[in-house]
């Protein structure tokens, strides 16, 4: 998903929070769009540019969801998150909105100019899951050798 979605979908939902969470909507705000800055993350040291406007470029089209870990987007990321918001309850509301942004990703698609919503395995990140795969992957080719 796009990230100007990820800001208009966090908006409506800290503002449908804002009466009962106050000013901790706003961290359900910065969790839906903060998982977005690996892609700019990434951009920067694979290019070794910190060119903004660039790296909006590069991902406007099919290559905004390839290319380089999500580390944001990943289980791991979340897993860390959740302990840190199970001891400090502000860190909690910032989970929430990271996990909207993942749940967003998983689950809504663009399809013949209308979105979808079902389940796309290719957009769950895992740095374990990477790491353990390009392990694998490297020994396969060791055995065809």
């Amino acid at each position: 998903m796009k990230p100007s979605r990820h800001v208009k979908i966090s908006a409506v939902v800290s503002l449908a929070l804002a009466p009962w969470a106050g000013w901790k909507a706003l961290l359900v705000f910065a969790g839906g769009i903060l998982p977005d800055l690996d892609r700019y993350l990434w951009y920067a040291v694979r290019f070794r540019t910190l060119k903004l406007d660039e790296a909006v470029a590069r991902f406007q089209g099919r290559e905004r969801i390839q290319g380089g870990a999500r580390l944001l987007h990943s289980l791991e990321a979340l897993a860390i998150l959740s302990a840190a918001g199970y001891a400090c309850r502000p860190m909690a509301w910032l989970t929430l909105g990271v996990a909207l942004h993942v749940v967003l990703d998983l689950f809504v698609h663009k399809k013949h100019g209308r979105f979808w919503i079902y389940f796309d395995a290719a957009h769950l990140h895992s740095i374990i899951g990477r790491w353990i795969k390009g392990r694998t992957t490297a020994a396969a080719n060791e055995d065809e050798e």
